[in-house]
């Protein structure tokens, strides 16, 4: 959600192709687009939650994640200051 918020705001583009396709489309579509692709793959590294491959994955995405949700935090305090 955040992600469209800052791209609505013109303050972000999105470098996904296949999201940047979807967000063509409209919010709604970019939303939904966005919502089955992480549960698809979340669904996935949870069946294979026992292999060390998908620890390492739910690990890498987990940290990824993190970052860009600071990345969103802290660019929006910027952002709302500077204002």
């Amino acid at each position: 959600v955040a992600t469209a918020l800052w791209i609505h705001h013109d303050l972000a583009t999105e470098s996904n192709p296949l999201m940047n396709y979807a967000l063509q489309h409209g919010a709604h579509t970019f939303l939904t687009a966005k919502i089955l692709v992480v549960g698809v793959a979340a669904g996935i590294l949870w069946a294979n939650r026992a292999h060390n491959l998908a620890r390492l994955g739910v690990t890498i995405g987990g940290v990824v994640y993190a970052g860009l949700a600071g990345i969103h935090i802290g660019g929006g305090i910027l952002n709302s200051i500077g204002h």
